[in-house]
């Protein structure tokens, strides 16, 4: 019994020292003074994005066939990645009004001329998504058919 009391006595003692050099090997790499074993503590940085070397949000350029087309002329509209990388990118046309046959993955979009679009101005401009994230929207072109 003796040994008992004496062992847990002696115990906290014993060990005090051990911990006491973990803290100070931590303070010495700059770590964080827990004694979680998980190594020096990094402070990171949550406000600025996340974005790997190179990565970067596309920026467009739209540019059309024909800014005065006649009636039944098809317009070709072609959206262009002005910087960095094309791959893996989709293409949108503003606006979505049903107008325009799109083809997201190649950046183009044709616009055919009715008779009713005689002397109406449609103006269009285009966007580019990447993983990286949405373009702003591009220069805005004019399509006004002439008869």
């Amino acid at each position: 019994m003796l040994a008992r009391r004496l062992l847990v006595f002696l115990l906290p003692t014993l060990f005090a020292p051990v911990a006491g050099c973990i803290e100070l090997q931590q303070a010495l790499q700059g770590g964080s003074g827990d004694s979680s074993g998980e190594g020096p503590h990094t402070p990171t940085n949550d406000t600025e994005p996340d974005e790997q070397p190179g990565s970067e949000v596309p920026v467009v350029r739209l540019s059309i066939s024909n800014p005065a087309p006649q009636v039944n002329e098809e317009v070709l509209l072609t959206c262009s990645v002005v910087n960095g990388d094309t791959g893996g990118v989709t293409f949108d046309f503003q606006p979505t009004d049903g107008r325009l046959f799109v083809n997201h993955t190649m950046g183009t979009a044709t616009f055919i001329v009715e008779q009713a679009d005689i002397g109406v101005a449609f103006a269009f401009t285009c966007t580019a998504t990447t993983m990286d994230g949405a373009s702003q929207p591009s220069n805005e072109q004019l399509i006004v058919p002439t008869p």
